[in-house]
């Protein structure tokens, strides 16, 4: 919705045609969250907002990452996506992270979170297929 608007991404939602989970993605939208004392609350804009325009998962950048979420504003944010809102179903918190912090953010958010781990899961080792089997056991500890 940073790119293409909130009207836009409602309407992806309400044609049934589309028939596939909507997740929204974070660019262009950052300048609206990263000062403290002005914007937008990370809780209005990737939980509330996000969820308005219809999407069933709000892809955000973690915090300990490479960019300036801080714990508390990613804490925010998932709260927003589950807070009560009337008929407004509650959606999933996508946050980007690694294989080594899966244990560490899965104590954060619980098991309603989608785990977005990229280019961590070729990191960690020359086997993808061993490294999908690690990412499923750490998740399973949760």
């Amino acid at each position: 919705p940073g790119l293409t608007g909130f009207d836009t991404m409602r309407r992806l939602a309400d044609d049934d045609r589309v028939a596939l989970p909507l997740m929204s993605h974070p660019a262009f939208q950052g300048s609206s969250v990263i000062i403290p004392h002005a914007g937008i609350s990370h809780f209005a804009l990737f939980g509330q907002m996000i969820r308005l325009a219809g999407a069933d998962a709000s892809i955000f950048p973690n915090y300990g990452g490479r960019f300036a979420f801080k714990r508390e504003d990613c804490c925010s944010l998932a709260e927003g996506t589950d807070c009560e809102m009337g008929h407004i179903k509650p959606i999933t918190p996508a946050g980007g992270m690694s294989l080594e912090r899966v244990p560490e953010l899965g104590m954060v958010y619980g098991r309603e979170v989608i785990f977005l781990i990229g280019a961590g899961l070729v990191k960690h080792s020359p086997d993808l297929v061993e490294n999908c089997r690690y990412f499923k056991q750490l998740v399973e500890q949760i």
